[in-house]
């Protein structure tokens, strides 16, 4: 039985996570994923369309009892067997004997004293984890709740809800997981050749049987089986450890505030002063309130003022770029950020925060590496605005990949995100883009993949789950994918909890000064405009060209980034 023991910290900590899980054989069935075998249904399909539209409603476990059991409710047709045999249903397993040993059966999250031993897994979030196994890592997205197997949850009526309902946390189910096997090979089938990474590839589902159906077989939990490329999220675990770490990475004493106001356009609201600049996020946060409530112009306020080059800072214009450096002394870490509150750092991260500070600064110092990337203007980049430039275009090139082919990330209404109270699941956010772990000798320009593909979907099949199931007219899924563009880019620039600071570090974020605080609205500024020029494909919006050197020392800002934020759960 091939198992992975956890030793010292190193990439894979890095990259994939640190925070131990365990895990357990379960009862169930396994599905290998096979892409050529499935297909969407079609619109006439009349009992594949029931099977929607049922979902969309609440449900009860058994007949006779009442319906309020809520599951996701993707508002498209169901993915079935390309052979047009019963894709509604998991069928009997396939064959899985190409897998690990240890994934062949399914898996899911136990106390320490119930699994496994010495197998090297990590958590993903409450739900999910990542195992390592045979010398590669696999997603099990939906492999229990914390280690508390599948959990009901009551919720209380709401405006929104009317009565009462019940979920249950920690789980996929079969046509969530069937629908992210299938979009991820759908996808990468067309945006691999351009460069967009996805962080996972289908592997199969597995659907738990008894003791872990807490409502029963028609509710039965799964879990979908992907392999992976990183677990590392942009939002809380990038951007919010640069944040926090800002006072270690820029020199403060070689800024002057004076200059920093000189990048922000004039059509910026508040450049006058540190003190009334009007932030990236406010502005993005800002055209995604006017969207939403139709109100004319580019944003709820500051409705004159274009989201674009006159109004962003580009951080390529900033002649020298900024003063950026490696933590000064490695031998006094930082604290690190849990869900409960910073903390010292834990002496198992120690070693490679000193190694990863002593290459940065080697790299910071060394030919070709502060400078080697001319900005627009023909100033030189420095390593941290090139990154933020880079992510910001990473970013770009998904939301446009998605959208060219008429893909949402998941941005639609059910019973659990109400249309009648304004509410929106939306997947196009920084926490569903993660590190990739670095790979120089492939010559791969990208910093990040994204993943969750569960609740995607496309225009072809689209079904209006409030009404008959019809389509949505071109002009309005068109509405629907602007809404999502907005949303990535207002979170992408802070204006969201899921990409900027997590609350137990929002205040010592806060507490910057009022430098600082400009160098944060200015690489953000430069990563909004990164990103514009990917998702719009204007050279008007300005980004910094791959350079090798600036990369290598921007993955190492990223290093640090993880160790801070590294055992914090999303």
């Amino acid at each position: 039985m091939s198992t992975e023991a956890v030793d010292g910290y190193g990439d894979d900590e890095i990259f994939y996570g640190s925070a131990r899980v365990y895990l357990a054989p379960a009862a169930g069935k396994t599905l290998p994923y096979n892409h050529a075998e499935w297909k969407t249904a079609s619109r006439d399909d009349k009992a594949s369309l029931a099977l929607t539209l049922q979902r969309a409603g609440r449900q009860a476990a058994n007949e006779g009892e009442t319906p309020d059991i809520v599951e996701p409710a993707i508002p498209a047709l169901e993915i079935i067997r390309a052979d047009d045999a019963d894709g509604t249903a998991a069928g009997a397993g396939g064959d899985v004997s190409a897998w690990p040993t240890l994934l062949q059966a399914p898996l899911l999250k136990v106390k320490e004293e119930e699994a496994i031993k010495d197998l090297k897994a990590v958590a993903s979030g409450v739900r999910s984890c990542l195992v390592k196994l045979e010398g590669k890592w696999y997603r099990l997205k939906g492999s229990g709740n914390n280690d508390e197997g599948f959990v009901i949850r009551q919720n209380a009526a709401s405006v929104s809800t009317g009565d009462a309902w019940r979920d249950i946390r920690g789980c996929a189910f079969w046509s969530t997981a069937l629908r992210e096997n299938y979009m991820s090979a759908h996808l990468a089938a067309v945006l691999d050749p351009q460069g967009i990474v996805g962080c996972n590839t289908a592997k199969g589902v597995y659907v738990y049987g008894p003791p872990n159906e807490p409502l029963g077989p028609r509710f039965a939990p799964a879990c979908i089986v992907e392999e992976t490329k990183g677990d590392r999220r942009l939002g809380s675990h990038i951007l919010a450890g640069i944040m926090v770490l800002l006072p270690e990475l820029v020199d403060e004493s070689k800024i002057d505030a004076e200059t920093l106001l000189s990048m922000f356009p004039d059509a910026r609201p508040g450049k006058e002063s540190l003190d009334e600049l009007i932030t990236t996020a406010q502005l993005t946060t800002s055209a995604m309130m006017g969207f939403t409530m139709g109100v004319p112009g580019h944003g709820l306020e500051w409705g004159d003022v274009p989201r674009d080059e006159t109004t962003f800072a580009y951080l390529g214009n900033l002649e020298g770029g900024l003063p950026v450096r490696a933590p000064m002394d490695p031998s006094t870490p930082p604290k690190q950020y849990v869900n409960e509150g910073p903390q010292p750092m834990d002496p198992k991260w120690r070693e490679q925060w000193a190694k990863i500070c002593s290459q940065l600064q080697s790299k910071i110092l060394g030919d070709g590496a502060a400078g080697a990337a001319d900005g627009a203007a023909g100033s030189k980049l420095d390593a941290l605005s090139y990154l933020f430039s880079r992510i910001g275009y990473d970013c770009g090139k998904v939301a446009r990949g998605l959208h060219e082919n008429r893909v949402s990330w998941g941005t639609y209404q059910d019973e659990m995100c109400r249309r009648d109270y304004g509410e929106f699941h939306c997947n196009a956010h920084s926490n569903n883009v993660v590190l990739l772990e670095e790979d120089a000798a492939s010559g791969r320009e990208a910093f990040l993949g994204y993943l969750d593909l569960d609740m995607a979907f496309d225009e072809a099949t689209f079904v209006d789950t409030w009404g008959e199931g019809g389509a949505l007219a071109a002009e309005e899924y068109t509405h629907l994918l602007k809404r999502e563009h907005l949303n990535f880019m207002e979170v992408l620039s802070g204006g969201d909890s899921t990409s900027g600071v997590p609350a137990v570090a929002t205040a010592e974020v806060a507490g910057q000064s009022k430098v600082l605080l400009g160098v944060q609205t200015a690489l953000y500024d430069t990563l909004v405009l990164g990103y514009l020029n990917a998702y719009t494909g204007e050279e008007r919006y300005p980004v910094a060209p791959f350079d090798a050197g600036l990369h290598a020392a921007a993955y190492d800002i990223c290093r640090l980034a993880v160790v801070v934020m590294a055992d914090f759960i999303a």
